[in-house]
């Protein structure tokens, strides 16, 4: 993956989702795909990788992510991006016209997006990552506010440009690298 001729990776690892079959509402059609056809990213290096069960890149409207890990890679979602129990979103290099909200998913990676409306993030059973440019997720452009609350596997939200407010509570877990022994969210402006 590139951004701006530049090789990215992360320099941790850590696991978003599983092997299930994906599904996802695109619009007014519907697109799957099984667990045979997962598409595997990893860095340069090799030192991060993730499976996704859909992946989704050009114009796309709002998008409902139920189950496995959908990958938003170099899109343009000109809705909402939802993600519901057990479904997990990995959204890199995207514009998302309205919000980004989750409950009760598996875990979530924002990074390089730019989102019109507010990302929500509740009760992730995963890691929550939302932008941390020292560790190759690059940081996002919100309008709206970030919300991530009674997250209990881990939370990164660094380095963000935020219109709104960055609300943390009630989240738990550590960061990914060794001696981060609780949730992260700093370096965040408007």
């Amino acid at each position: 993956m590139t951004k701006s001729g530049t090789k990215r990776h992360i320099r941790w690892q850590y696991a978003i989702g599983g092997s299930i079959v994906g599904v996802c509402l695109l619009g007014a059609g519907i697109a799957a795909a099984s667990s045979s056809n997962l598409d595997e990213l990893s860095g340069g290096d090799g030192s991060y990788t993730y499976s996704c069960d859909t992946t989704i890149s050009g114009a796309h409207g709002t998008v409902i992510i139920s189950r496995g890990t959908t990958c938003i890679i170099d899109a343009q979602i000109s809705g909402s991006v939802v993600v519901n129990k057990p479904g997990a979103v990995i959204v890199r290099d995207s514009s998302v016209t309205g919000s980004i909200t989750e409950s009760l998913s598996s875990g979530t990676q924002i990074c390089g997006t730019t989102v019109g409306g507010s990302v929500s993030v509740a009760g992730a059973t995963g890691f929550v990552l939302i932008g941390d440019p020292g560790n190759g997720c690059y940081a996002n452009t919100v309008t709206g506010s970030i919300v991530v609350t009674n997250n209990h596997n881990g939370l990164v939200v660094v380095g963000n440009t935020v219109g709104g407010s960055v609300v943390s509570s009630g989240n738990s877990g550590s960061g990914p690298l060794a001696g981060q022994y609780s949730p992260i969210v700093s370096g965040n402006h408007h």
